[in-house]
C-alpha cells in the first residue's frame, strides 16, 4: 500500500509538474503574442504618418431615396452617390471593387473600370463647376467597394484626424480574449484540449474510444469547450461576413458602426452557433434511437465538435495570411467558407467507416442513418452561409 500511495503521489506530481510547464509556456506566449500585436500596431501607425494619407469615405456615401440623397446605412444598393466637397480639393480619390463598375459624374456617364481607378479632385473641380456628384454602379453589392481621399501632406500639415478602426479593433480585442480563454481550457484539462485539436483522429478509421473523450456531454469542462467553439466560430464569421462579397447571404446583414455593435453581433452570432450544436446533438440523440444504434450519440458528437475544432482553426490560420500578406481577393472569402463545409463533409465520409466497424448494421442502413443526422444537416446548413 505505502508504495501504491508513492507512486499515486509521484504521478500526481509529474502531472502537475508538466501542467506547470505548460502553463508557464503558454503565459511566456500570450505575453509574446500581446507584444507582437502592439508592436504591428505602433508600427502601423508609424507608416500611416507618412507623406501619403488616406481617408476613407465610406461615411460620406449616399443613396436615393425617392428624389434625395439620404446617407448609407448598409442598404441593399447597387449605386452609391459621393459628394465633391471643398474638404476634397488638392488630392485623388481613389475606387477600387473586386470586379467591373461604371462611374458616372453628375448623371453622365463616364467610364467603366475594373479593380481601381484614381481621380485628380482638382482636375474635376476644374472641369465641373459647384460640388459635382459621383455616382458609382456596380452589379453586385455596392459594400465591396471600397472609397478613399489620398492627400500628400506632413504630419503637422494633416487636414483631417484618422477614420477610426472600429472592426479592427473589435478583432484584435476579442481575439485576446479568445487566446485567453484558450490558455484557461488547456491549463485545466490539457489531454482533452489536445484530443479535439487532433486532426490525425479525424482521419482514423480505427480509433480507440478514451473515457476522457467520451465521458458526459454535459459536464461542466465540455460545455466550456462548445462554448468556446461558438465564440470561435461566431468570431470567424463575423469577419467573413464583413469582409466577403456579397454573394454571401450575411455579408449584406453585417453592418458594423462602432465596436460595442461587433461584439453585439459577436454574442448573437455565438448564441446562434451555440444553439445549433445543442440541435445537432438532439438530431444525433433521436436519428440513433429511430435506427437502433446504440452508444455511438457521444462518440458521433465529439467527433462532429472535434472537425469543427480543426476547421476553424485552419481557417483562422488562412485568414491570418490573408490579412498578414495584404491580399485584395473578395472571393477567397467564399472559396474558405466553402473549403471548411467541404473539410467538415470530408470528416462525415471518415464517420462512416469508424461507425461501420462499430455495428454490425448494413452498409445501406449505416449510410441512411448518416445521411439523416451529418450529411443531409451540414448541406442545408452550407446551403445557408454561403446563398
Amino acid at each position: 500500500m505505502p508504495a501504491i500511495k508513492s507512486q499515486r503521489y509521484k504521478s500526481s506530481n509529474r502531472e502537475n509538474f508538466l501542467g506547470l510547464n505548460y502553463y508557464h509556456i503558454f503565459a511566456r506566449n500570450m505575453r509574446a503574442g500581446v507584444l507582437l500585436i502592439l508592436f504591428f500596431l505602433s508600427a502601423g501607425s508609424g507608416w500611416s504618418q507618412s507623406a501619403e494619407i488616406i481617408k476613407d469615405l465610406r461615411n460620406s456615401w449616399k443613396v436615393s431615396e425617392g428624389d434625395r440623397l439620404v446617407d448609407y446605412q448598409g442598404q441593399n444598393v447597387h449605386t452609391i452617390h459621393l459628394l465633391v466637397t471643398d474638404q476634397l480639393n488638392r488630392g485623388i480619390i481613389s475606387i477600387k471593387a473586386p470586379g467591373e463598375f461604371t462611374l458616372f459624374i453628375n448623371g453622365q456617364l463616364q467610364l467603366r473600370a475594373k479593380s481601381e481607378f484614381r481621380l485628380n479632385v482638382d482636375s474635376l473641380r476644374a472641369t465641373h463647376a459647384g460640388k459635382p456628384i459621383l455616382s458609382i454602379f456596380q452589379n453586385s453589392n455596392v459594400k465591396t467597394i471600397q472609397t478613399d481621399f489620398i492627400v500628400k501632406a506632413s504630419l503637422e500639415n494633416e487636414r483631417f484626424t484618422r477614420e477610426p478602426t472600429d472592426f479592427n479593433d473589435f478583432v484584435i480585442l476579442s481575439a485576446l480574449l479568445l487566446f485567453g480563454f484558450f490558455v484557461i481550457l488547456f491549463r485545466s484539462n490539457t489531454r482533452l484540449t489536445t484530443d479535439y485539436l487532433n486532426l490525425a483522429k479525424i482521419f482514423s478509421i480505427q480509433e480507440r474510444e478514451e473515457a476522457i473523450v467520451t465521458g458526459r456531454i454535459g459536464s461542466s469542462v465540455n460545455i466550456l469547450f462548445f462554448v468556446f467553439i461558438s465564440l470561435l466560430c461566431g468570431l470567424l464569421l463575423m469577419i467573413i461576413f464583413h469582409w466577403g462579397p456579397p454573394v454571401l447571404h450575411f455579408s449584406s446583414k453585417v453592418s458594423i458602426r462602432s465596436t460595442a455593435d461587433a461584439f453585439i453581433g459577436w454574442l448573437l452570432f455565438s448564441i446562434i452557433i451555440f444553439s445549433v450544436l445543442i440541435t445537432k446533438l438532439l438530431l444525433i440523440w433521436l436519428m440513433s434511437a429511430l435506427f437502433g444504434f446504440k452508444g455511438v450519440v457521444r462518440f458521433q458528437f465529439f467527433n462532429f465538435i472535434r472537425s469543427l475544432y480543426v476547421a476553424s482553426v485552419l481557417m483562422g490560420a488562412a485568414l491570418l495570411g490573408y490579412f498578414m500578406l495584404e491580399i485584395e481577393k473578395a472571393d477567397f472569402f467564399y472559396f474558405l467558407l466553402a473549403s471548411a463545409g467541404g473539410f467538415m463533409i470530408l470528416s462525415a465520409f471518415f464517420l462512416y467507416f469508424k461507425l461501420m466497424s462499430r455495428t454490425s448494421s448494413s452498409v445501406f442502413h449505416l449510410f441512411s442513418y448518416l445521411c439523416g443526422s451529418e450529411i443531409i444537416p451540414l448541406m442545408v446548413l452550407i446551403k445557408v452561409l454561403l446563398n
